[in-house]
């Protein structure tokens, strides 16, 4: 019995209730198997999350300050300050750096000549091709001018480059889109979300890759297909506030950092910090599904501020990793690190 249930085909039934309304639109972009067993799968996240360490504390090694996101290939971490890109293996934490004799096996690239009127790198991601490759996705913008720069996303190779070769951008749109504080591809369906920084929805991008005889993959298209809506636990719409970073698991499932009681007025209270951290939304209907609350003092004089989030399993140490940064002026910014465990069984929950 379990097994027939498990090959039904639900794709004309009750599902298409439950479906968020961006799949009516868009079919082919549905991330799942339509069958019972690959989505109960789908709907399964971990029990509880249990936090770790801040690994580094309060480190300030000269590559942190106004650092803003994060990703991994599973051998280096890759952050994004307001004007570099940075790969660091673990290793030199907590090292001092000096721009001009990096350690080995250390790299940065400043903001990419065809961009440098941008001034602000958002959340990065790391992405598998299916069909070869591998690539980091940049998000650039600025908001500073009279009018705005048009968002756009930046292309990066990665296999087997030291450090990671710049391959060209492309603008966000149609509309104007000014706002990309973070991006990152669902590895089940290939396509690029991202937002503004204040949102109830977010951007969908199908991925094309320009091509030349000569040298591969030379550039980057993204095709707008509409609006992904965001939901409360209760499947009304929902309005966050902040978002700094996000991420998908291997399974689909989309973590967004919302910074909220850094956005919002001076004098903030114990429902700003509360109402911020990370949320969990289920892709399927676009349900926030889970809650981590993190600890913050968004207030001056810490100024402490939620941004980039990357997910990394360290030899079943620690599982989602978090940037938050202290501002505290005049000094460089601080660097809190944040790591999450989920407990063995829910490994592949996440």
């Amino acid at each position: 019995m379990k097994k027939t249930l498990g090959e039904f085909d639900l794709s004309g039934g009750i599902l298409q209730f439950l479906l968020n309304g961006f799949y009516k639109i868009h079919p082919e972009a549905f991330p799942y198997k339509m069958t019972i067993r690959t989505l109960l799968k789908a709907l399964e996240w971990p029990e509880v999350y249990e936090y770790k360490a801040d690994y580094p504390k309060a480190a300030a090694p000269g590559w942190t300050d106004n650092l803003e996101g994060v990703t991994n290939d599973g051998t280096n971490w890759y952050f994004t300050q307001d004007i570099a890109l940075w790969e660091i293996p673990p290793i030199w934490w907590d090292t001092e750096i000096d721009r001009d004799a990096l350690p080995k096996g250390m790299y940065v690239q400043g903001i990419p000549h065809e961009l440098k009127n941008y001034n602000h790198i958002g959340d990065l991601d790391y992405w598998v091709r299916p069909e070869g490759g591998t690539f980091l996705f940049v998000p650039f913008e600025n908001q500073d001018l009279d009018p705005p720069l048009e968002g756009a996303i930046a292309l990066y190779k990665t296999d087997g480059s030291k450090p990671p070769i710049y391959l060209g951008s492309t603008n966000l749109g149609p509309s104007p889109h000014p706002q990309a504080p973070w991006c990152a591809v669902n590895p089940l369906n290939g396509l690029l979300y991202t937002s503004d920084f204040h949102t109830n929805s977010l951007y969908v991008y199908k991925i094309s890759f320009i091509s030349n005889t000569t040298s591969g993959i030379s550039g980057l298209e993204l095709l707008n297909l509409g609006n992904f809506q965001l939901k409360d636990e209760l499947g009304n719409p929902i309005s966050l506030y902040a978002i700094q970073g996000g991420v998908f698991s291997k399974n689909g499932h989309l973590y967004l950092v919302s910074d909220k009681g850094y956005s919002g007025p001076a004098g903030h209270d114990d429902d700003e910090v509360i109402n911020s951290g990370i949320f969990g939304f289920d892709m399927i209907t676009g349900r926030r599904i889970k809650k981590i609350y993190v600890p913050y003092i968004p207030e001056l004089p810490d100024f402490e501020e939620l941004q980039g989030i990357t997910i990394w399993n360290r030899e079943d140490v620690d599982h989602i990793h978090l940037i938050m940064l202290d501002n505290e002026k005049p000094d460089d910014d601080d660097l809190y690190f944040k790591h999450w465990k989920v407990s063995e069984k829910d490994v592949d929950k996440i």
